[in-house]
């Protein structure tokens, strides 16, 4: 999988109309969030009104960095889902390193508690049937939101597929490889049980820890999502900040779990 990282990623104002569903309908948005795994972080889900994010449901992520959001009789449309701390100072949030060079104090595989409120975003589509569309939260979705919001302002579909294209041709994959969950590079469990798919977004993910090697994770994933956005969803191929850069530090990873 390591050498197919390589081969896959060298290849080359308006918010969309609400529809309401039946008012007893309920859509649940369920997904993970990963950078590594999340847990005990708080998920907010915001619906465009009046000119702003307007927060409509939240959920604490959970020792895998699942969440689930049920939203009753929810309108059609886009949602924003943005990642935070949590409140509750009896259950902060952590994030388990998955890193091989390590986290601060935290080495591969230890929960590390974060301070700093992750810098990473996603969306979610409700259809006029209830049902739902999510990309997991991690640094590649961030990625694609903001890319999005840079061209259209407010996020819609049209913003988000284009984004999430060009997204999946930087990297070598599928559109639709890149709304697979991924999980735990730790975890033995799950990295012999995980499809190509979510590996691929797992190691993709854990990159950025490893680029960051125990400094400021969200000031790396600031970096590439400026330069994915200012190289107009592109980015150098060597360099600092660099797809090369990218491709190294996951396959770091990948070599570092026999995968």
């Amino acid at each position: 999988l390591a050498s197919s990282l390589f081969l896959a990623a060298c290849g080359d104002d308006k918010s969309d109309a609400v529809v309401s569903p039946p008012p007893s309908s309920v859509s649940v948005v369920q997904s993970s969030a990963i950078k590594g795994v999340i847990h005990n972080g708080r998920v907010q889900a915001s619906r465009w009104v009046d000119g702003a994010w307007s927060p409509v449901a939240t959920a604490m992520t959970d020792e895998a960095g699942a969440f689930s959001l049920n939203l009753q009789g929810a309108p059609a449309g886009i949602l924003r889902l943005e990642l935070a701390l949590s409140d509750e100072p009896p259950t902060p949030t952590r994030m388990r390193c998955d890193a091989p060079a390590g986290c601060g104090a935290a080495a591969f595989g230890e929960w590390q508690t974060l301070t700093t409120s992750p810098a990473l975003l996603s969306w979610a589509q409700i259809d006029a049937a209830g049902d739902v569309t999510v990309m997991p939260i991690t640094p590649l979705s961030t990625m694609v939101v903001r890319y999005a919001e840079s061209l259209s302002g407010v996020l819609n579909e049209s913003a988000l597929t284009f984004a999430r294209n060009r997204l999946a041709a930087l990297l070598g994959v599928t559109p639709e490889s890149l709304m697979t969950r991924p999980g735990d590079v730790t975890s033995a469990a799950f990295l012999a049980s995980a499809s190509a798919d979510a590996l691929r977004v797992s190691l993709f993910s854990a990159a950025f820890s490893q680029m960051s090697a125990g400094g400021d994770l969200n000031q790396t994933i600031d970096a590439f999502v400026d330069a994915f956005i200012s190289n107009n969803g592109r980015l150098l191929q060597a360099g600092n900040v660099s797809l090369a850069d990218l491709l190294i530090a996951a396959t770091a990873v990948a070599g570092h779990v026999g995968v």
